[in-house]
């Protein structure tokens, strides 16, 4: 969505990714070694999905949070999954780890910063589950002042946090 607080809807994204590899580095004598498997030719496949959900805030029943809803208080939930076919060399792994939540990578515009703390592309396995919630609230509605070249519209705050992991 291209709203600054999206408040329904979701974003599916899937990719299936055929790669192949031929270790010619002579630094490694043309072949590597990972898990005590040499890795020299090989071919493999790469799948991922992504999953994001945007929703207003729920008030779980609570009278006093109804609130959220008028005044547009978001959650968003973050699914990412990813699987590599087979024992593959460190470049050809999955990758995680610091993503600025406005890279410009495709796909990338998400307001979830992926395991922040870490260094970008730092963490990373054949195997990828990563999970992610994002509250959204907020701070000043309806500005609408020209400054210059700019033009203030709304301003919003957020509060959020990743789980997951990634394994060979």
């Amino acid at each position: 969505s291209s709203s600054i607080n999206p408040r329904g809807g979701r974003i599916i994204e899937g990719s299936w990714t055929h790669g192949f590899t031929d270790m010619v580095y002579e630094a490694y004598n043309g072949r590597d070694t990972d898990d005590g498997e040499i890795l020299d030719k090989y071919h493999y496949n790469r799948y991922e999905l992504q999953w994001t959900e945007h929703m207003p805030m729920p008030t779980f029943g609570i009278k006093a949070l109804s609130f959220m809803k008028k005044k547009r208080h978001t959650l968003q939930t973050d699914l990412q999954l990813g699987w590599v076919d087979r024992n593959v060399q460190y470049q050809d792994e999955l990758r995680a780890g610091g993503v600025h939540p406005y890279s410009t990578r495709p796909g990338a515009l998400q307001p979830n910063n992926q395991f922040a703390g870490y260094p970008g592309y730092s963490l990373s396995g054949e195997t990828m589950i990563v999970g992610a919630m994002a509250y959204r609230f907020p701070v000043a509605r309806r500005i609408n002042k020209k400054m210059g070249p700019l033009y203030l519209k709304n301003v919003y705050a957020q509060l959020g946090g990743t789980a997951g992991n990634l394994w060979s």
